[in-house]
């Protein structure tokens, strides 16, 4: 008969606190009719958190709890940055049209004009359409 492996806390979630939300999280796994959390994963894991530090890593699986989430993932507030652009830049805008309408009708009346200008009757009807109620 095979040895049971045992969870592993690192220091940094060795405390009162941390086992208390741990167990929470087991239930709620058996709740939910999941498996329960395998010692060598949970271990892997437990060095992920440790690296957050407890509050976050606290944090962390009580939203987990409250998403209804099957995983633990790092809050998103203070998630790593995806790139290299400073968090305090604002979000630069590409392309605004001051009216979305007035734009489609552009892009039809441009795109049926080319069409008409070839012989197209179809697009020289709609082109003839959209022109009559701008």
């Amino acid at each position: 008969m095979r040895k049971k492996t045992e969870f592993v806390f690192p220091s940094e979630l060795d405390t009162s606190d941390f086992h208390a939300v741990w167990d929470t999280w087991c239930a709620y796994r058996k709740e939910r009719k999941l498996s329960a959390p395998k010692p060598i994963s949970a271990n892997a894991k437990f060095r992920e958190l440790a690296e957050w530090g407890e509050p976050m890593a606290i944090q962390a699986i009580n939203e987990a709890i409250a998403n209804n989430w099957q995983g633990i993932f790092r809050p998103k507030e203070q998630a790593r940055p995806t790139s290299n652009v400073p968090q305090d830049q604002p979000e630069r805008v590409y392309w605004q049209a001051p009216n979305p309408e007035a734009t489609l009708q552009a892009e039809l009346i441009h795109t049926f004009s080319d069409r008409a200008e070839a012989g197209d009757l179809q697009a020289n009807k709609m082109l003839n359409f959209i022109r009559t109620h701008q």
